[in-house]
Parts: C-alpha cells; sequence; structure tokens
C-alpha cells in the first residue's frame, strides 16, 4: 500500500448515550439539554438486532456498546459496498480501564469460589484490550487491531494513531473510536478519589470550581478512511482530518509546564492553520477542575477570544475517555449542520468565548477537538469540512 498525501476522511459516525441510540438522538440531546441526563445508562438497545443472536453470551457491556456503535456506524457508512478485503480494515479503540466490571466480577469469583472454580471465558473481559478484538473477530477485521490507553485522552490519540495508519498506507479503514458501560465500580473509585461529583450535583464543563460530572455510560465510533477508497464508491465524507498532536507533560509545577498547549500546536501545524483560523473548538472539558483549568488556560493563550467553543459532556454527561469521541462526533455533526450546541449548565468565563445562551450558527471551517487527562497526556485533533 502506498502513503497518501490526501487527508484521510470521516465517512460515518456513532453514538450511543442515555440519549438514545444513533447520531440523530445524540445531536438532538446535545443541542436541546440544559444538564446532564438523569439515566445512567443506554435506552433501548437491541443488541441482537445489530449483532445477531449468536456469539454474545460472554461479551460484556463496554464490548456490546461499542459492537453496537460499530455496527451502526457500518450501517450509515454503506460498508458492504465498500468492499474492503480484511486485512485491509481494522479496529483503534481508545480505553482507560477495559471493563472494570468485569475485573470486579471475576475477582469476586475467585476469592469466593477459589481459583479453580472460576469461569475462563470471564477472563477474556478482564483485559483492556478485550473490547477490540471482540470487534475484530466479530466483523472479520483483522487488518489492525490496537487498544491506546492514555487515560482521558485515549480516543483522540486513539483518532491520531489510527489517522495515521490509513494515510501512511498501512490500512484503509478503521472503525475508531470509545465505549464505556455503566460501572458502580468505576463510580465508587472516582467518586472516592474526587474526580467525579459525590453530591449528585455535577459541574458545568469550565466550572472554576467544579467538582466533577456524573458518570454515564456511552460509545462512539467513526469510521475512517483512506479518501480514495471513499471516493471510489462516490461516498460523500462527512469530514476531514487535516492535523492530529499528542502531548505528555506530567510536572504541572514546572517553569516550562503549557499542559495540551504543545499537542494543540503539533496538530495546527500538521493541518497548515494558524489558531486565528479556527472556526470553533469541541473542548473534552468535562466539569472537573483539575482538568478543565488546564485545558482553558492553554486554550485562553492560543485560541483567539471571538472562537466560540463547546464541551458536549455537559449535555451528555461524563463518559471519561469516551467524552473524545462524542466530542469529535460533536464537530463532525456541527460542520454537517453548520451549528455549535451550548454548554449545558455553563457559567460565562472571561478570557474565552464559550456558549452558553442556545446554539448557534456559524460558518464551518476548521474545528479543534482537544482533550487533557490529569496524569499528563494531552491530545488535539483537526476536523475541516469534508
Amino acid at each position: 500500500m502506498s502513503q497518501s498525501h490526501a487527508p484521510v476522511v470521516i465517512t460515518a459516525t456513532s453514538a450511543l448515550t442515555p440519549f438514545g441510540c444513533g447520531g440523530e438522538d445524540f445531536w438532538l440531546g446535545i443541542t436541546q439539554a440544559t444538564h446532564s441526563p438523569s439515566e445512567k445508562e443506554v435506552p433501548a438497545l437491541d443488541v441482537k438486532a445489530l449483532l445477531g443472536p449468536r456469539g454474545l453470551r460472554h461479551w460484556d457491556r463496554t464490548a456490546l456498546l461499542l459492537g453496537c456503535a460499530a455496527r451502526l456506524a457500518m450501517n450509515e457508512g454503506d460498508w458492504e459496498q465498500a468492499g474492503y478485503q480484511p486485512d485491509e480494515a481494522g479496529v483503534v479503540f481508545g480505553s482507560t480501564h477495559g471493563s472494570i466490571e468485569a475485573i470486579v466480577s471475576f475477582d469476586k469469583e475467585a476469592v469466593a469460589e477459589g481459583p479453580r472454580y472460576v469461569n475462563p471465558q470471564a477472563f477474556a473481559n478482564t483485559v483492556i484490550n478485550a473490547p477490540a478484538g471482540r470487534l475484530a473477530m466479530h466483523f472479520d477485521l483483522p487488518g489492525l487491531n490496537t487498544t491506546v490507553s492514555s487515560g482521558l485522552s485515549s480516543v483522540l490519540d486513539a483518532i491520531g494513531y489510527a489517522e495515521g495508519m490509513i494515510r501512511r498506507g498501512r490500512i484503509q479503514a478503521v472503525l475508531c473510536g470509545g465505549a464505556l458501560g455503566w460501572s458502580p465500580a468505576i463510580a465508587w473509585g472516582y467518586e472516592r478519589n474526587q474526580r467525579l461529583a459525590v453530591n449528585g450535583q455535577p459541574s458545568p464543563p469550565f466550572d472554576a470550581a467544579g467538582e466533577g460530572g456524573s458518570l454515564r455510560e456511552g460509545a462512539g465510533v467513526l469510521l475512517l478512511e483512506c479518501p480514495e477508497r471513499a471516493a471510489a464508491r462516490n461516498r460523500q465524507p462527512l469530514a476531514k482530518i487535516t492535523g492530529s498532536g499528542a502531548c505528555f507533560e506530567p510536572d504541572v509545577s514546572s517553569p516550562s509546564f503549557s499542559g495540551p498547549e504543545s499537542a494543540i500546536r503539533f496538530a495546527l501545524k500538521q493541518a497548515g492553520r494558524e489558531a486565528d483560523e479556527l472556526a470553533a473548538v469541541v473542548s473534552c472539558a468535562r466539569g472537573l477542575a483539575l482538568t478543565d483549568e488546564v485545558e482553558f488556560k492553554a486554550l485562553a493563550n492560543l485560541v483567539p477570544e471571538t472562537v466560540p467553543i463547546t464541551a458536549p459532556a455537559g449535555a451528555c454527561g461524563d463518559s471519561l475517555e469516551t467524552v473524545g469521541a462524542l466530542a469529535m462526533i460533536t464537530a463532525v455533526e456541527m460542520l454537517t449542520h453548520g451549528q455549535i450546541p451550548k454548554i449545558a449548565g455553563g457559567r460565562p468565563r472571561p478570557g474565552l468565548n464559550l456558549v452558553l445562551e442556545q446554539t448557534q450558527s456559524f460558518a464551518p471551517g476548521p474545528v479543534l477537538v482537544s482533550s487533557w487527562d490529569p496524569e499528563g497526556h494531552g491530545a488535539a485533533v483537526i476536523l475541516e469540512p469534508g
């Protein structure tokens, strides 16, 4: 396979959130919501209709969400007509924990029954790359299988990795995204570590004193393709990826600390853009000051105050790294509709043009998607109209 200098294109997306199943429910939800949804799980998910009646007994909730989102994206992208050979397509998954619920369940059984009596089939769900592996086997996608784990920036890093593999000619198409099944264990652990709201009152994105959002399950998958293959079947791209960047700066006390600035600068440079050319920003801010304040300062230093900024986690809740997938899908929908959703529950702050009152119209152009993890991982992606 030869390298391509044309930008990788996004030809389909799918989102599963407490708002419902599919892109229409997601867009309607984030444009109309005034706060995080009270529902914790994806409603009315017909797994058998999407994935078939067989071979799913040992899939955990995270794998099922990822598989259903992938199937919806494949349907939207006319996958059957694309004609990809098995070794031409693959899966790239961004995940922080894999399935904590599967690990907790397996360990409880081992303690209660002894290691000789655990279900060996259940062990597969305890490894972090299990969802990506199940997806690849189910849809026969052996060309590439990678799980990227860099905390809350995992999905944006996965997008950058997948885009690079396509651009270098290593693969022709990738199903890329993230998923998080509802987990009482994660909710308990993150609340005890002050990473989620503990009083049932989630803070909105970019709240200077934010104590965290409310954990919600979700999944988002994007179909990334080589532009020549998409054009060969007359598939009109939804958007194109013109730049991506990543950084690791764990020492916030360092005089040279710049947070995600270096990732954003690298993405802009790769896209051949300046910050003042951005039409909008979609942030993965989630109502936790520990992460949001670092990203706020980076954006305030780089992005002109006229550029509108939104953050979908205010509407759909905190699904950890999966917020990155939903932020990417938000950017794609913005380019499609020519609108920017407001930050649900957001409050005004000087220094950034946060979209707060209502959904705004904008002229589609370069959109920055950015993320920051408190352990020091930053990631950024530039999308442009397809």
